[in-house]
């Protein structure tokens, strides 16, 4: 059995088992570590950053490095003259000469790479808060598609119900007009809610099918059945200051402080930008050896071997460049005023965002309780609105109406559910704090049971 065919193999398995078994948001979090482009794309850049420290750390190291040359020189057309033992001038004939040496440079003060360096070692901080973003923002994109897929659920279930509830009150509007209970307008009334039904079902069944593509976008395999929100999940209250989460945010928010290194990075900017100013020291030195080989014996006292060796240290000093530096270093100031008035702006956002999802939450507690409330009095009005319709104490339309009542207040509960989880998510990530934890408290009110209209 081949590779290729193993690997067919499993990835029908996987699929399969994806496709039979119910997952919750937990697994799904995982086959999205592994598959979601916009992480992975973070992530290089991290690790990018993180040859950039060693590419910046280099210039402050010693650098060495080695030369050699072989050459022939050709001495037949006279052109080049030398002295021979008796100290007459001679031209001189073919030579071969070898030369090999090192070069040594030492930095021994150079401000600007000193600054670069530590401007790299910021930009690596940087970089680990905006891989720190992706996976927070992979959370949240990830939640908000596992619930469209299951709020869609929610939807196509309730459609289906009301198809099923519509033809029930049409067939029974037929039974009752062979009678004389009912007449041609209750009949056709009854016809045309289950024809719209079944349009909306069609709706529904589309909408499924584009929550499901959007998940496997993030995934990269279908998955068939995942875990639900049951309608009578406990949702746990907790203490919502809104100014201890403000300044949750104004110190935690990833983006904040993503921003407050780029602060920095322009900072460094600007010494670097001024160190154009500053003189350079450093220490270099070399050696070069030089032999000969294939020359007249006569002229031998031209062709000695010969060594040299030279060391010092050396200074350069600026005194003018065109008034370049200076234009570079107001240059860096204003783009540093740029990037701190970003860090101001991000503080302001980030304590919006704080403000906005606390408020949710306080909300979204009295919501989901007056939703649950309104799934139990329409439940018990379309028992009471179909027992008083058999007994003709009420017309179809108020069948029709209850029904179609409790079908949207299931779905209201049901969305204020998602809505409550995904304002906690966003609430974490606003003060800094989300994580796959977040995700495991949402683990533990999901469930595997399928829902039933």
């Amino acid at each position: 059995m081949n590779n290729r065919f193993k690997a067919l193999l499993l990835f029908m398995f996987i699929t399969q088992t994806y496709a039979e078994n119910s997952i919750g948001i937990l697994e799904v979090y995982k086959l999205a570590l592994k598959h979601d482009a916009q992480l992975a794309q973070a992530q290089a850049v991290y690790q990018a950053s993180m040859e950039g420290l060693d590419i910046a750390k280099a210039p402050l190291l010693p650098q060495l490095s080695a030369s050699g040359s072989y050459t022939i020189d050709d001495g037949t057309n006279g052109g080049n003259v030398g002295v021979n033992a008796g100290g007459n001038a001679n031209n001189i004939a073919d030579v071969s000469t070898l030369s090999a040496g090192v070069n040594l440079r030492q930095s021994l003060y150079e401000k600007d790479v000193w600054d670069k360096y530590e401007k790299a070692k910021i930009v690596l901080d940087k970089s680990k808060y905006e891989f720190k973003i992706a996976e927070q923002e992979m959370i949240i994109r990830l939640a908000k598609s596992y619930f469209k897929v299951l709020l869609a659920q929610v939807d196509l279930k309730l459609e289906q119900a009301q198809v099923t509830a519509n033809k029930t009150q049409w067939q029974r509007s037929l039974e009752s007009k062979k009678v004389g209970l009912v007449n041609i307008a209750d009949v056709l009334q009854a016809k045309s809610n289950y024809d719209l039904s079944k349009s909306e079902k069609i709706t529904a069944e589309n909408n499924l099918d584009i929550a499901n593509e959007e998940l496997i976008t993030l995934v990269g395999v279908k998955i068939n059945n995942i875990k639900t929100m049951k309608f009578d999940v406990r949702i746990t209250h907790k203490k919502l200051d809104i100014h201890q989460y403000e300044d949750l945010a104004v110190n935690n928010n990833i983006t904040v402080l993503k921003l407050t290194e780029q602060k920095n990075i322009a900072d460094k900017e600007v010494a670097i930008q001024k160190s154009g100013h500053w003189p350079k020291l450093y220490l270099q030195g070399s050696y070069v050896d030089q032999s000969y080989s294939n020359f007249d014996s006569r002229f031998a006292v031209n062709y000695r071997a010969r060594s040299n060796l030279k060391i010092g240290i050396y200074a350069q000093l600026p005194i003018y460049a065109g008034g370049g530096i200076s234009a570079s270093v107001s240059q860096a100031i204003y783009s540093a005023k740029a990037t701190n008035i970003g860090v101001r702006a991000a503080k302001e956002n980030a304590k919006l965002n704080a403000r906005v999802e606390v408020k949710n939450l306080q909300r979204g507690y009295k919501l989901i309780a007056a939703n649950r409330v309104a799934v139990q009095s329409n439940e018990a009005f379309v028992v009471s609105a179909e027992e008083s319709y058999l007994v003709g104490l009420t017309d179809q339309l108020s069948v029709l109406t209850a029904r179609a009542n409790k079908y949207q207040a299931l779905r209201n509960l049901t969305l204020s559910l998602h809505n409550f989880v995904l304002s906690d998510l966003r609430l974490a990530k606003a003060t800094g704090s989300l994580s796959i934890n977040d995700l495991i408290k949402i683990e533990t009110i999901l469930s595997a049971q399928k829902f039933n209209g």
